[in-house]
C-alpha cells in the first residue's frame, strides 16, 4: 500500500514536471521551481545545440592553425578533467535510460546531447589549448550558462527526491566547475615567439577581460613604485598607427567617390575603417538595455511583496529569497554588460585617436614648405579631442531612441494614457535639440580656430624668443598673446551657453515627463479612488519615466555633440585636400624603401644620367607659390649636368631660394622641367635640426648603421673636430630646440655635414656661408666644394646659392637671378668680361677678420642638474597631483566668492530634486491611508518642485560653465604665459619647445574643457550620493550599520585606485610633448625632409611616438572602466542588502522601500559619476600639477628690487654711451657651476662711435652683445648713458635698445604690425606714405606690392630672407628716435653685395648721429667703423681703428695675405 502510494506521489509530480510549464506552482505539491521538461529543453539542450553549432567551425579553423604554445604538461589535468567528465555524461545516460520515475520527453535527448557536448568540449579543449594564445571562449561562456542551468536543474531533482539522479548530476556539475577553473588558466608563459610579447589582454580570458582582472598588475605595480611609458603594455596590433591609417586612407579612397557631400566624407570614412570595433560594442548595448528594463518590474514585485508581508497576505518565503537572487543577477549582469560595452567603445575610441592623429602627422609631410601655418597642432590635439568625446555617445544615438520606445510601452501599461506625458516631453526637447545643434558644430568650430590662432601665435613667439627679448617685445607680445586667450574664451562662451541650454534640455524632460504623466493620468481618471496614485504604480512608473528621460538626456547631449565634431572633421578634411594639393614629395608608409615622387606632366622624374647628359633640365619653365597666382620666377631656361658645381647668384629678392625650392619639386610649375629622382642633400638658408644629439643630426632619422669611416670624415671636413671636442658630451651633445645651444656658424655647418654624409647624387645648398667667418669659409670650400673637395672626389652635382662670390672662379656653371628672371648664366669665363660683379673677382681677394682657423663653442652648455628619469618626474608629480593645496591653486583661480556661489547653486539643485520624491512618497502614503486625499494640492507642489529643480539646473550650469570657467582658465593661462615669457634664455636653451607648447595646447585644453567638467560632475556626484544615500538608508534602517564599511571600502578604493590613475594622466601628458615637438620640426624642416627623401623615416617616428603616447592613454581608459565595474559591484551589494533587509525584517515601509530601490536605480549611476568623476578630477590636475610645478621650478629672469630700481627718462637713452667694466658672463649662473663664455672684457664706446666687433664664429661676439640686453648672467658693471644696466628693469632696457637680429624675425599679424611698435607713438604718427617711401628707398616695397600692402599678413608675403632682412631694418629705422644705440647681430651676413651696400648707406643716413655696435664677418664693412673690437675665446684680443688693425695686425695681416693665395 505505501509503495502504491509513493509511485502515485511520484507519477503525480511526474505529470507535473513532464508539461512544459515553465513554472511549477501549479503542481500537485506547489513549489517555487521551474517544470523539469522545461529546464531539460531549454536550459539544457538550447546550449549543447548552440555549443555543437559554433563548436564546429572553431575547430575546424584550430585544426588549420599552427601550435602556438611549447610542450607542456599543463594540459595533462585538463584532458584527465575532461575524460571524468565524459564519464559522468555517460553514466548520467545511462541512470536516466534505467530510471523513469523522473523521465520526461526530453530527458534522454537531453542526456545525449551533454554526452556529445562533452566529446565536442574535449576535442576543443585540446586544440584551443595548442594552437590558441588564450583560453578558449567559447567553452567558457558555454561553462558559465551550462553550470548555472544544471545548478537549478540538480536542486529540482533533490526535490524530487531522485537520489541516483540527483547525486550523479551532482556529480557532473562539480565536474564541470573543475573543468571551468582549469579552462580559466592563461598561457602566456608558456607562448613561442612570437605570441609571448603579446599584451596580457590579447592573451587572457574572456572572464578575464570582462572582470578586467588583468589590469590588477598593473594597478599593483602603479600603487607600489612609480611607473614609466616604458613599463606599461604595449598596444596590441590592431590599434598600432601605421594599420589603422591604412584603413583609414582605404576607406578615404572609398568614400571619395560617393555622393555623399564632402564635408561628411572622412566622419563616414573613419566610422567605416572602424566598423567592427564599434560594431563589437552593439550586443553589450543591448544587454544592457535587457537589464536595465528589469529593474522596474523589480520595483514592482518587490514592493508588492512587502506590501503582502505587512498585511499578513501569506507572503512566501522562497519568493522573498528568489527576489533578492534576482536583484543581485539583474545588477551584476548590467554590471558586467555595461562594463563590458563601456570597454570596447573606449577601445574603438582610441583606435579614432590613433587613425586622424596618424592622418595628420602624415599628411603634414605633404603641406607646402612656403605655408608656416601649424594648424596641424591643433587639428592633432583639440580636433581630434572634440571627435573623440563625440564618440563617446555614438551608440547612444541608436540605443537612447530603442530605450524611449520601450519605456513608453511600458508605461503604457501602469498609466495608461498617461504614457503620452513622457512622449510629449520627448517631442518638444526634440524640436529643441534640433534646432539648437544646427549652432552647435560652428560655435565649436569657431572656439577651435581660435584655439590655432593663439597656438599659432605663442608657438612662433617661443620659436624665436630670443629676438622677441631683444626687441623688447617680451611685455607687449605677453598682453598679446593674453587678448588672444581672452578672445579665445570669448568665443568659447558661446559653445559654452549651448552647453547650457542643452542641459537644460536634457534635464528638463525628467521633470516634465512625471509632471505630464501624473497629471494626465489623474485628469482621464473618472473618479476618486482611480485618481489616486498607488505606492507601487508611482515609484514602479517613475522608474520607467526615468528609464525614458535619462535616454533623452543622453540623446539631446549626444546628438548635438557629435553634430559639433562635423566641424572638426571638415578642418581635418581640408587639411588634408590642401596637403595633397600641394607640389610635394607623395609618402608611402608601407615601406621604407626610398620613396619616388609622381610623375606629372609638367615634371618628369628621372635617375641620375651619365656625364654628359643633363642630371636637371628646365625648359621655359614658370615656378609659383600656390595655383593661380602670378608666377615668381619665370621663362627659366636650365641645363645641369652631372658631376658638376653650379652657383647661383643675385640680389635679394631675385629668386635664388624661390629656385632652389623648384628644382626640389616644392613648387607648382608649369613648362617641362625634369628633375632627380633619388634624393636630394638640401642646407636651408634657415637653418633646421631637430632637438637631438648632433650625431643623430648629422647621420639624419634613418635607422641605418652609422659609417664610422665617413662621418669622421664629414667631421673634419666641416670644421667640426674642435667644436666636438670641446664639448662635454661631444657629437652626443643635445642642440636643444633649432638648435639654440649652437652659433650660427656651428648650425651651418651640422647641416652641411648632414648633407654630405647623406651621401646623395645632388646636394643643393641655400646661402651655407652667411654666419661662417672667412677662414672657416675657406676651410670649408677648399675641403667640400673646390675641384679637390670631398664632393667632387664624390661625382656629385652641386648646386650652390650664395651672395660669398670669393671662389666663384671654381664653378663649372654660374646662374645670376633679376626680379625672377636668368639675367645671365655660363661659365665664370664667359661672363667675367660682361657681368661686373664677377668682374670684380678676378684676381681679387677677400678681406677677413681672423686668422685662427679653429672654431670654439660659442655657447658652452651650462652645467645643468641630473635630468630627471621618466618615473622619477612622473612620481614627483603624482606626488604633487595628490597635494591638497593643488585644489586650493585651482580655487584661487576661481575666485572664493564664486566657488562659493557654484557650490550653493549645486546644492539648491540636489535639494530640489531629492525632496521632490520624497513629496511623492508623502502623497502616496496619503493616499494609501486616506480616501479624500488633496490630489491637486499635492500634485501642484510636486510640479512645482521639480520645475525649480530645472531652474536651479540651468543657473548653475549657466554659472559654472559661462562665468567660472573663463576666469579661470584666463587666469590659470596668464600664470603659465607670464612664467615663460619671463624665463631667462639659460632656461630655453635647456627646454624642449615642444614640451613648452604642449603646455599652452594640451594643458590648458584640459583646463578649459575636462578640468571644469571634472569639478561640476564631482561636485553634483557627491551630493546625488549623500541625497540618494540617506533615503536609501531610511528604506532598510539595518543599512546603517554598513555605511562605516562601505565608506571605509570606498576610501581604500579610490587610494588604490588614484596612485596609478594620477601617474597614468602624467605620463598621458607627457607622451603627447615628443608628438608635439616631433610635430614642429617637421613643419619647420619640410622641404628638407622631402629633399632627403626622409619621409618614410619620419612617419616611422612620428607613428612609433604616437604608439607610444596611446599606451597610457588606452590604459587610463582602461583603469576608469576597471573602477566603473568595481563601483557597480559595490552597488550590487548595496542593492541585495536592501531587498534582503526588506523582505527578511519588518522594518521597511512600501512608501520607504519604493523610494529606496527607486534611489538605489540612481545610486548605481550617481556613485559610478562621482567616483569616475573625482579620479578624472583628480588625474586632470595633473595640468594644474604641472602648470604649479613650472611656476615653482622655472627660473625667471633677475629684476633688481624696488628700491633700487631705476626708472630711466622716456628719452634714455640720449647720448648713445656703452661701458662694459670687468665682466665675465656665464651661460648658466656662476654659483651654479656655469662655465664663463667672457673672461675679463672691458670696453668704452663713446657716443656717436661706430663700433664693428668681429671673430670667428664662436669667439664670445653675440655673447657680449647679450650681456647688453640681460640675456646672459654676469659678474661686472655695464653702464649705458650712465645708468647701470642691472639696476633697470630688462623691459626697459630692451625698448630703450634698437637692434637688428642675425635672423630676420618677423611674428605673426600684419607687416604693419611688424614694422610699428604698439607702443612707439612716434611710429604711431607716421603716415603710410612715410613707411612706405622708406620701404622704397630699402628696394622692398616692390616686393611686398606683388602679394599685398602693409595691412596684408606676414603669412601672404611672400618675401626672401634677405627682404625679410631689410623689413628689419626697417623696422628699427623707424624706432630712430627711440633711442640712440642701434645694435646690428650679424645682420648683413646673409644679404648680397648690393644689399650690404644698401644697408649700409641706410645705417649711415639713418643712424648718422647714433651709437653703433655691430658684429661684422666682412671687411668691406669693417673699415667704414670708426674702431674695431676682435674677440677670441671670449676676450678682447685688438682694438682699435680699422685701417690700422687690417694693415698693421698680424694676426689680419696674415689672414688676409693667406687667403689670396
Amino acid at each position: 500500500m505505501m509503495d502504491l502510494a509513493s509511485n502515485w506521489t511520484t507519477d503525480a509530480a511526474l505529470g507535473c514536471d513532464n508539461s512544459f510549464g515553465p513554472t511549477a506552482s501549479s503542481c500537485e505539491t506547489p513549489r517555487f521551481d521551474f517544470t523539469l521538461l522545461f529546464e531539460q529543453s531549454i536550459l539544457n539542450i538550447a546550449p549543447c545545440a548552440l555549443l555543437l553549432i559554433f563548436s564546429l567551425p572553431r575547430t575546424l579553423y584550430l585544426f588549420r592553425s599552427k601550435p602556438k604554445v611549447l610542450r607542456n604538461r599543463i594540459g595533462i589535468p585538463k584532458l584527465i578533467a575532461y575524460a571524468a567528465l565524459v564519464s559522468l555524461q555517460l553514466s548520467l545516460l545511462v541512470v536516466w535510460s534505467v530510471h523513469h520515475e523522473a523521465l520526461t520527453r526530453a530527458s534522454l535527448a537531453a542526456a545525449t546531447l551533454s554526452l556529445a557536448d562533452g566529446i565536442a568540449l574535449g576535442v576543443l579543449s585540446y586544440l584551443e589549448h595548442r594552437r590558441s594564445i588564450r583560453p578558449s571562449s567559447i567553452i567558457l561562456v558555454y561553462l558559465v550558462f551550462s553550470i548555472a542551468f544544471d545548478a537549478v536543474q540538480c536542486r529540482t531533482l533533490w526535490l524530487l527526491k531522485t537520489n541516483v539522479l540527483a547525486q550523479v548530476s551532482t556529480a557532473t556539475l562539480a565536474c564541470k566547475l573543475v573543468v571551468f577553473l582549469l579552462e580559466l588558466g592563461e598561457k602566456r608563459h608558456i607562448l613561442l615567439h612570437p605570441w609571448n610579447n603579446l599584451t596580457p589582454e590579447t592573451t587572457s580570458s574572456i572572464i578575464n577581460r570582462s572582470l578586467f582582472w588583468w589590469l590588477n598588475d598593473l594597478l599593483l605595480r602603479g600603487f607600489r613604485k612609480p611607473l614609466s611609458t616604458d613599463t606599461l603594455y604595449e598596444i596590441d596590433d590592431s590599434m598600432k598607427s601605421e594599420r589603422l591609417f591604412h584603413k583609414l586612407q582605404d576607406a578615404r579612397q572609398k568614400w571619395s567617390n560617393s555622393c555623399v557631400p564632402h564635408r561628411y566624407r572622412l566622419l563616414f570614412a573613419t566610422c567605416d575603417s572602424l566598423r567592427k570595433p564599434l560594431a563589437v560594442a552593439i550586443l553589450p548595448r543591448l544587454f544592457l538595455i535587457g537589464f536595465k528594463f528589469a529593474q522596474p518590474f523589480l520595483i514592482n514585485r518587490v514592493i508588492t511583496y512587502i506590501q503582502e508581508k505587512n498585511d499578513g497576505d501569506g507572503a512566501r518565503k522562497d519568493v522573498g529569497y528568489a527576489l533578492v537572487g534576482a536583484t543581485g543577477l539583474v545588477y551584476l549582469g548590467s554590471a558586467i554588460s555595461n562594463g563590458f560595452y563601456q570597454h570596447k567603445l573606449f577601445r574603438s575610441l582610441t583606435m579614432i585617436r590613433g587613425a586622424l592623429t596618424s592622418l595628420v602627422y602624415i599628411r603634414t609631410l605633404e603641406v607646402s614648405a612656403m605655408s608656416s601655418d601649424t594648424a596641424a597642432i591643433t587639428l592633432s590635439g583639440p580636433d581630434v579631442t572634440s571627435i573623440t568625446r563625440a564618440f563617446e555617445s555614438f551608440h547612444e544615438i541608436w540605443a537612447n531612441p530603442i530605450e524611449i520606445a520601450l519605456a513608453i510601452w511600458l508605461l503604457a501599461r501602469e498609466l495608461g494614457l498617461g504614457c503620452i506625458g513622457p512622449a510629449v516631453a520627448v517631442i518638444v526637447c526634440t524640436v529643441a535639440m534640433t534646432r539648437l545643434s544646427n549652432f552647435m558644430g560652428p560655435a565649436m568650430k569657431a572656439w577651435n580656430e581660435a584655439i590655432q590662432q593663439r597656438i599659432t601665435t605663442t608657438s612662433s613667439v617661443i620659436g624665436s624668443i630670443k629676438e622677441v627679448k631683444m626687441l623688447g617685445r617680451a611685455s607687449s607680445w605677453t598682453d598679446s598673446i593674453q587678448l588672444l586667450r581672452v578672445a579665445e574664451l570669448q568665443r568659447s562662451k558661446k559653445f559654452r551657453r549651448f552647453i547650457t541650454y542643452m542641459n537644460i534640455l536634457g534635464n528638463t524632460p525628467s521633470a516634465l515627463a512625471p509632471i505630464l504623466t501624473f497629471g494626465i493620468a489623474i485628469a482621464v481618471s473618472r473618479n476618486g479612488a482611480q485618481n489616486q496614485l498607488s505606492i507601487s504604480t508611482a515609484f514602479t512608473s517613475l522608474s520607467i519615466i526615468a528609464l525614458i528621460t535619462n535616454p533623452l538626456a543622453k540623446l539631446l547631449s549626444s546628438v548635438p555633440s557629435f553634430v559639433s565634431c562635423i566641424g572638426s572633421f571638415e578642418r581635418i578634411e581640408a587639411f588634408v585636400d590642401e596637403s595633397q594639393n600641394a607640389p610635394s614629395t607623395p609618402i608611402d608608409t608601407r615601406s621604407d624603401a626610398s620613396i619616388q615622387t609622381d610623375i606629372t606632366s609638367s615634371i618628369e622624374l628621372t635617375h641620375l644620367p651619365k656625364r654628359g647628359s643633363a642630371i636637371i633640365v628646365a625648359d621655359d619653365v614658370s615656378f609659383n607659390v600656390k595655383r593661380g597666382e602670378p608666377p615668381v620666377l619665370q621663362g627659366l631656361n636650365i641645363s645641369i649636368r652631372p658631376s658638376t658645381l653650379t652657383v647661383v647668384t643675385g640680389k635679394i629678392g631675385s629668386g635664388k631660394s624661390m629656385l632652389l625650392l623648384g628644382l626640389m619639386g616644392e613648387l607648382h610649375a608649369s613648362g617641362s622641367l625634369k628633375l632627380p629622382s633619388s634624393g636630394i642633400a638640401f642646407c636651408s638658408q634657415a637653418t633646421w635640426l631637430v632637438n637631438t644629439t648632433i650625431k643623430k643630426n648629422i647621420t639624419g632619422p634613418e635607422d641605418q648603421e652609422i659609417d664610422s669611416e665617413w662621418y669622421e670624415t664629414v667631421i673634419r671636413a666641416c670644421a667640426l673636430e674642435r667644436d666636438l671636442q670641446q664639448l662635454r658630451d661631444g657629437d652626443e651633445s643635445i642642440v636643444g630646440s633649432k638648435g639654440l645651444t649652437l652659433s650660427g656658424g656651428q648650425k651651418q655647418r651640422v647641416a652641411l655635414a648632414r648633407a654630405i654624409y647623406s651621401r646623395k647624387q645632388v646636394l643643393i645648398a641655400d646661402d651655407i656661408f652667411s654666419g661662417l667667418d672667412p677662414e672657416s669659409r675657406r676651410h670649408i670650400w677648399t675641403q667640400v666644394f673646390s675641384p679637390l673637395g670631398i664632393l667632387c672626389r664624390q661625382k656629385a652635382t652641386v648646386i650652390l646659392a650664395t651672395h660669398t662670390l670669393e671662389f666663384i672662379q671654381d664653378a663649372d656653371h654660374i646662374i645670376i637671378l633679376e626680379n625672377g628672371r636668368i639675367e645671365h648664366q655660363g661659365t665664370f669665363s664667359e661672363l667675367c668680361d660682361s657681368v661686373a660683379i664677377l668682374k670684380s673677382q678676378q684676381g681679387k681677394g677677400d678681406d677677413s677678420t681672423s686668422e685662427d682657423s679653429s672654431d670654439e663653442i660659442e655657447q658652452k652648455l651650462p652645467n645643468v642638474r641630473r635630468q630627471e628619469t621618466e618615473a622619477e618626474e612622473t612620481e614627483n608629480l603624482t606626488q604633487r597631483m595628490g597635494d591638497s593645496s593643488l585644489y586650493a591653486y585651482y580655487f584661487r583661480s576661481i575666485g572664493w566668492k564664486l566657488a562659493l556661489g557654484a557650490l550653493f547653486f549645486s546644492t539648491t539643485e540636489q535639494f530640489l530634486a531629492q525632496f521632490a520624491q520624497i513629496w511623492l512618497k508623502w502623497w502616496t502614503e496619503a493616499n494609501e491611508g486616506q480616501s479624500d486625499t488633496n490630489t491637486g494640492m499635492y500634485y501642484g507642489v510636486y510640479a512645482m518642485f521639480l520645475c525649480l529643480g530645472v531652474v536651479a539646473i540651468g543657473v548653475d550650469c549657466w554659472f559654472m560653465f559661462v562665468v567660472l570657467i573663463p576666469r579661470s582658465a584666463e587666469w590659470l593661462h596668464w600664470q603659465l604665459l607670464e612664467a615663460t615669457m619671463k624665463a631667462p634664455m639659460a632656461f630655453f636653451n635647456s627646454v624642449d619647445t615642444g614640451d613648452l607648447i604642449n603646455r599652452f595646447s594640451q594643458d590648458m585644453s584640459l583646463v578649459d574643457r575636462e578640468l571644469p567638467t571634472a569639478v561640476y560632475t564631482t561636485t553634483f556626484g557627491l551630493l546625488s550620493c549623500i541625497g540618494d544615500a540617506i533615503i536609501i538608508i531610511v528604506g532598510a534602517k539595518y543599512l546603517a550599520a554598513t555605511l562605516p564599511v562601505a565608506i571605509l571600502v570606498l576610501y581604500a578604493l579610490q587610494k588604490f585606485y588614484l596612485r596609478t590613475s594620477r601617474q597614468l594622466r602624467v605620463l598621458d601628458l607627457q607622451a603627447k610633448s615628443p608628438l608635439n615637438t616631433q610635430l614642429l620640426e617637421t613643419i619647420e624642416g619640410l622641404s628638407t625632409i622631402r629633399a632627403f627623401h626622409w619621409q618614410s623615416a619620419m612617419t616611422k617616428s612620428s607613428l612609433g611616438l604616437l604608439d607610444r603616447s596611446q599606451r597610457p592613454h588606452y590604459l587610463l581608459l582602461s583603469i576608469q572602466r576597471w573602477l566603473n565595474l568595481v563601483l557597480d559591484l559595490l552597488v550590487t551589494v548595496a542593492a541585495v542588502l536592501l531587498v534582503l533587509f526588506g523582505v527578511t525584517t519588518k522594518t521597511s515601509t512600501p512608501g520607504n522601500m519604493a523610494i529606496a530601490m527607486y534611489s538605489a536605480l540612481g545610486f548605481s549611476g550617481s556613485l559610478a559619476n562621482f567616483i569616475s568623476s573625482w579620479t578624472s578630477l583628480e588625474t586632470s590636475l595633473g595640468a594644474i600639477a604641472r602648470l604649479k610645478e613650472f611656476m615653482q621650478v622655472t627660473p625667471q629672469e633677475i629684476e633688481p628690487p624696488q628700491d633700487t630700481l631705476l626708472k630711466p627718462s622716456t628719452s634714455w637713452p640720449s647720448r648713445g654711451q656703452i661701458d662694459w667694466q670687468n665682466i665675465e658672463a656665464f651661460y648658466a649662473r656662476k654659483e651654479r657651476g656655469g662655465d664663463p663664455v667672457l673672461h675679463n672684457i672691458s670696453l668704452q664706446i663713446q657716443p656717436g662711435q661706430k663700433v664693428a666687433i668681429c671673430g670667428r664664429s664662436g669667439s664670445g661676439k653675440s655673447s657680449l652683445l647679450s650681456t647688453l640686453f640681460g640675456l646672459l648672467d654676469y659678474s661686472g658693471t655695464i653702464t649705458i648713458d650712465g645708468l647701470d644696466i642691472s639696476q633697470l628693469s630688462k623691459q626697459a632696457l630692451r625698448s630703450g635698445l634698437i637692434v637688428v637680429p642675425q635672423h630676420p624675425v618677423l611674428f605673426p599679424g600684419s607687416l604693419r604690425s611688424n614694422l610699428l611698435y604698439d607702443s612707439d607713438q612716434r611710429g604711431q604718427m607716421l603716415s603710410d606714405a612715410d613707411i612706405i617711401a622708406l620701404l622704397e628707398r630699402l628696394e622692398v616695397w616692390d616686393a611686398v606690392c606683388q602679394s599685398g600692402s602693409l595691412d596684408t599678413d606676414m603669412t601672404d608675403l611672400a618675401l626672401s630672407y634677405g627682404q625679410k632682412q631689410l623689413l628689419c631694418l626697417a623696422r628699427a629705422i623707424l624706432r630712430k628716435d627711440r633711442s640712440r644705440i642701434v645694435i646690428l647681430d650679424e645682420a648683413m651676413s646673409a644679404v648680397d653685395h648690393h644689399t650690404e651696400e644698401l644697408m649700409i648707406r641706410a645705417l649711415e643716413t639713418e643712424f648718422n648721429k647714433h651709437t653703433i655696435v655691430s658684429i661684422v664677418h666682412r671687411l668691406n664693412t669693417v673699415r667704414k667703423f670708426d674702431s674695431l673690437v676682435v674677440l677670441d675665446q671670449g676676450k678682447i684680443v685688438e682694438m682699435g681703428i680699422p685701417g690700422e688693425l687690417i694693415t698693421e695686425s698680424g694676426q689680419l695681416k696674415r689672414f688676409q695675405n693667406g687667403r689670396k693665395v
